[in-house]
């Protein structure tokens, strides 16, 4: 069967080049002060449909939510409002638990057509390596999946680092030293920036995707590699997070995003400006929310 993965270049070639705006805050385009943000989860009235803001497709579109969080952290209230949301906008929406946001998900996640991606996921910059060790960490952000880890599976894709085992089962001690919070701590596969370049098949769809996981936009080794390699696959928004972010922060703030958009007509950017001066940092670990934009 021949190989139907379209990776972005050969091992050691730099990745095609592609400009990036990052969108910072700015006053000339904060909304109104009667514009006002959700304090909870909202479900939209039953027959009726929010106005379109400019900023949405006219076309129906799909959008993915991919909840690897749902059994740790699970937020049904979230999901629901949110799926309500998207739909009262137009989407087709789909709903995928834990169990099937598995590594083929993302091996084909950009050839699926969404138009908006919520990868609700842990993510992180701290692995433990396939092969056994030590927890390590590495310059560049690793997604988990819902899919347990197998060291028989993937092989070629664990050998060359694009696959590695992945728990959130680890904290920092008052030293700064990694240190594991279970004795049997659970493993999953993880997906770096090696399985983005070279194991995605396919391009998105000028697809807005939010990265509501830890360090999403932590900017590793100074770079924003994972965003780079969306963008380059033909993602047109990335927002994600600084540093370390509480799963009730994140929630809110994503579903702010795409409710003053819904609600109050404001295109990304406004939303973006006035979650990220409204909402502010997460209370726990200081994460800032980043906003970076596809220019052709």
């Amino acid at each position: 069967m021949p190989d139907s993965r379209t990776p972005l270049g050969t091992m050691g070639t730099p990745l095609p080049t592609v400009k990036v705006d990052t969108i910072t805050t700015t006053s000339s385009i904060t909304p109104s002060s009667t514009v006002t943000m959700a304090a909870q989860f909202e479900l939209a009235p039953k027959n009726f449909t929010y106005t379109r803001p400019i900023s949405m497709p006219i076309a129906k579109q799909n959008a993915v939510i991919a909840d690897q969080l749902s059994v740790t952290y699970p937020n049904p209230a979230f999901i629901e409002a949110t799926t309500s949301l998207l739909q009262q906008l137009g989407y087709i929406v789909t709903y995928l638990p834990m169990e099937q946001v598995t590594v083929d998900f993302f091996r084909t996640l950009p050839k699926r057509g969404d138009k908006i991606i919520l990868l609700r996921a842990h993510s992180s910059v701290v692995i433990y390596p396939p092969d056994g060790g030590e927890l390590e960490i590495v310059d560049y952000l690793v997604f988990a999946t819902g899919e347990k880890f197998d060291s028989s599976k993937y092989l070629v894709e664990q050998q060359n680092g694009w696959l590695t085992r992945f728990t959130s089962d680890y904290q920092f001690d008052e030293a700064g030293k990694i240190i594991t919070t279970t004795t049997e701590p659970a493993f999953y596969f993880g997906m770096g920036e090696g399985f983005q370049k070279y194991s995605m098949e396919g391009r998105f769809n000028e697809s807005t995707i939010f990265i509501m996981g830890c360090d999403g936009l932590a900017r590793q080794g100074g770079r924003d590699e994972t965003a780079n390699l969306f963008f380059a696959r033909g993602a047109r928004n990335v927002i994600g997070w600084s540093d370390e972010v509480t799963p009730e922060h994140m929630d809110l703030a994503t579903y702010n995003l795409l409710y003053l958009q819904a609600k109050h007509n404001l295109s990304l950017e406004q939303a973006y400006d006035m979650v990220y001066n409204q909402l502010g940092p997460d209370p726990q670990f200081g994460a800032k929310l980043r906003f970076l934009k596809r220019q052709d």
